[in-house]
């Protein structure tokens, strides 16, 4: 079995690497936030930096939970987290995130306003993706009960659906390793890392 000590040897991309990815499970929480008749939330690029570097810690020390310090953003009174590891797509994820009553409960909590995800990719297929969800300053987080499972209205293929990359390789929705030289979505992570 593989685990996080094999990703330099394996190799891995930034975080900015699972923009689609990442993209793909925002339109995939907003579905989910307005049937159910909750305002969508706006992405914030300062939470996918943060989350965009907590997949990338996780990646190299091990699967966990970041401490609110870590995720702590001067935009917001506080944050919620969820986190996800697995050989999957952005399907997979979003399914066993809404199957999870903590993380379901994130996904649908009224009083969070905005999000930012952060996937990192490594080059077996593997993905470790963090949601971080913000509260407002001067909101009273209450405590709504806990949603349902069903529906889970986003359980399609969706944007992750296996693609060819150049090389005629299906990927899962990461791209193939490339050096960047800027991110390709504003705030999606601030670490570039070249894997020989």
């Amino acid at each position: 079995m593989l685990r996080e000590q094999d990703s330099d040897r394996i190799g891995w991309a930034s975080a900015s690497e699972g923009v689609d990815i990442a993209l793909d499970i925002y339109e995939r929480v907003n579905h989910e936030r307005l049937h159910r008749g909750l305002a969508p939330l706006s992405w914030h690029g300062g939470l996918g930096e943060i989350a965009g570097r907590w997949s990338e810690e996780m990646l190299a020390s091990g699967y966990r939970h970041s401490s609110p310090e870590f995720r702590a953003h001067p935009d917001f009174a506080g944050s919620g987290e969820s986190i996800f590891m697995g050989p999957t797509n952005a399907t997979e994820a979003h399914i066993g995130w809404m199957q999870s009553d903590g993380h379901r409960a994130n996904i649908l909590r009224p009083d969070y306003t905005h999000i930012g995800i952060g996937i990192v990719c490594r080059n077996d297929g593997r993905i470790w993706a963090t949601q971080i969800f913000g509260i407002g300053h001067g909101v009273h987080m209450s405590d709504p009960p806990l949603p349902p499972v069903d529906p889970i209205v986003r359980d399609d293929r969706g944007g992750d659906t296996p693609r060819e990359d150049s090389r005629g390789v299906h990927t899962n929705g990461c791209r193939p390793f490339a050096a960047m030289s800027k991110p390709a979505v504003e705030g999606a992570c601030v670490r570039w890392s070249a894997v020989g």
